[in-house]
């Protein structure tokens, strides 16, 4: 619903509907410039398959950012969009004719700065699994800054376990409770989600990915286990105000650079470049 009202700003004419109703009926009313398909978690018809592929407009699939694997039914669109890096090249191989990484807008109605009780509050959130090489590394980082209070939303963490949000509103609270994020496995949208909360993320950056240059950058990224130790004393190390900044930088970019309009606005010169 958010992207068809934005996407009513930058366009002449936008049509919702059911994707139970006959797309090749549909396509013969309406002769759309172009057909965008939300989420693939229902699949699509062999029929509705034959019609997109004649249609000469561009088609997107658009896929969930939760997807452990590409939805096959990705390779059926013109031109796939997808929250995450390494689908790319996994769409073209299943059959789409390009691909482009879109990450998904949050809805600042939901992910937004909320108030918190102290005793819930903690410098760092933990968001995957431990395992032997980062346990180790958690023990380098509580003896270098004992003071930190951590938390972990992973398993095998020797630390206060928070329950697993499955809801958004769940997720934006527990975003809440931390100054920084922390996660090794890449989430396109966590990025956003945590700017709307005002909230760090140190993300993991994929290989296929530069790192970039700029620290102004919202998200703080990382390689490995010794660039993230070396991220984080730095973080350590900024005052009260500059950590402030830096959330303040974020709830900025959430409003503008991670908002429904310029993510569009991605897509639709992607579409039609």
């Amino acid at each position: 619903m958010a992207l068809s009202e934005q996407l009513r700003l930058l366009v002449q004419e936008v049509i919702a509907v059911d994707y139970r109703e006959d797309l090749k009926e549909l396509l013969a009313l309406y002769h759309p410039d172009l057909v965008l398909l939300l989420g693939n978690g229902s699949g699509i018809s062999h029929a509705d398959v034959l019609a997109l592929r004649e249609w000469p407009r561009s088609v997107w699939w658009l896929d969930d950012d939760g997807l452990e694997r590409p939805h096959p039914a990705g390779g059926d669109a013109k031109l796939a969009a997808t929250q995450r890096l390494e689908f790319c090249s996994a769409y073209e191989e299943l059959g789409a004719a390009s691909s482009e990484m879109i990450v998904y807008p949050v809805d600042p109605d939901i992910y937004q700065p909320l108030p918190m009780k102290e005793e819930e509050r903690a410098d760092y959130l933990l968001l995957d699994d431990a395992t032997p090489a980062r346990l180790r590394w958690l023990q380098a980082m509580r003896r270098k800054h004992p003071r930190a209070k951590w938390l972990a939303g992973g398993k095998g963490w020797p630390l206060e376990s928070v329950p697993a949000a499955a809801d958004p509103q769940s997720r934006a609270r527990l975003l809440n409770r931390a100054r920084a994020v922390i996660r090794w496995s890449w989430s396109g949208t966590l990025l956003y989600e945590a700017a709307a909360c005002g909230t760090v993320p140190f993300l993991k950056t994929l290989a296929a990915e530069p790192v970039p240059s700029n620290e102004s950058d919202s998200c703080v990224r990382f390689r490995t286990l010794t660039g993230l130790a070396r991220r984080l004393d730095a973080f350590e190390r900024l005052s009260a105000d500059e950590k402030r900044a830096a959330s303040s930088r974020m709830l900025k970019a959430s409003r503008f650079d991670y908002s429904h309009v310029p993510v569009l606005l991605q897509l639709l010169t992607t579409a039609f470049k």
